[in-house]
């Protein structure tokens, strides 16, 4: 399990670059849509199936209409993130 501090840190990061799109609570009811498709749910029984590394891949390098976030956010940043993506989950109903 992570860190309390891992998840923390995701969590900033989750909030300052990917709520914008996946909302708060990884919904994809962020504040941008629906100027844009909504993303999928973070907490769907098919984003808790993707392997870590896989979210981490996404994103790194993007998919579908999410562009690659390499730039904003760094390496060890972005397993923060997946880490908080699967505390969101843990939580989800």
């Amino acid at each position: 399990a992570a860190s309390k501090e891992a998840v923390a840190r995701g969590a900033d990061v989750f909030r300052r670059i990917c709520s914008t799109c996946h909302g708060t609570t990884g919904l994809g009811d962020g504040p941008i849509i629906p100027r844009f498709p909504s993303p999928p749910s973070l907490t769907a029984a098919h984003a808790k199936g993707l392997p870590d590394g896989q979210i981490f891949h996404i994103i790194t390098r993007g998919q579908g209409l999410m562009p690659s976030h390499a730039a904003q956010v760094v390496p060890e940043d972005r397993w923060q993130v997946v880490h908080f993506i699967r505390s969101l989950q843990a939580g989800a109903k």
